[in-house]
């Protein structure tokens, strides 16, 4: 089943057992471009679910969410940071992760953004990458989102998002 899931536009939740933490949970998974898909922790702490969305690079921004050092050896890029799911957040390292973005999603994609729930944390730097590369109000680049999962995003995530605008990605 993950298999025939992860080759649709939109990857539809699945329940079933998750081999690394012992219990039954729910993959959430939404392709929002070719590029990007966003996930939930069991979406990238399971090796198989990640090869089997052809996953080539990871962002992961909650503890729950941080891949396995097996299923770092198979990516091709991979960067960290443990945002708050609320207020708390450092504008910089939040940049910092949405250019990462941008360079996997320019060099490795596609590029799998988790948080512990995918529904806060990775849709907000997903807007604010979408923001920033398209020229998107954040309301537009939530709205793209929003189009392929549910959100629920915090609201002092979506002013950090909203006070990217007019930034301009870095260039490596």
């Amino acid at each position: 089943m993950r298999d025939r899931a992860a080759n649709q536009s939109s990857v539809p939740d699945l329940s079933e057992h998750h081999p690394a933490h012992g219990l039954d949970v729910v993959y959430s998974c939404s392709r929002i471009t070719p590029e990007i898909i966003i996930g939930n922790f069991a979406c990238s702490t399971d090796g198989d679910f990640v090869k089997a969305l052809g996953a080539k690079s990871i962002i992961s921004l909650a503890p729950s969410a941080h891949p396995t050092k097996e299923i770092l050896t198979t990516l091709t890029a991979h960067s960290r940071a443990n945002l708050e799911d609320g207020p708390g957040n450092d504008r910089d390292t939040f940049l910092r992760v949405v250019n990462d973005l941008a360079e996997m999603v320019k060099y490795s994609p596609p590029v799998l953004v988790c948080c512990h729930a995918g529904r806060s944390r990775s849709p907000a730097v997903v807007a604010a990458y979408l923001m920033l590369r398209h020229g998107y109000t954040p309301e537009m680049a939530f709205s793209i989102i929003q189009e392929q999962r549910e959100l629920h995003v915090a609201s002092d995530l979506y002013r950090l998002v909203a006070s990217l605008e007019g930034t301009q990605l870095s260039r490596k």
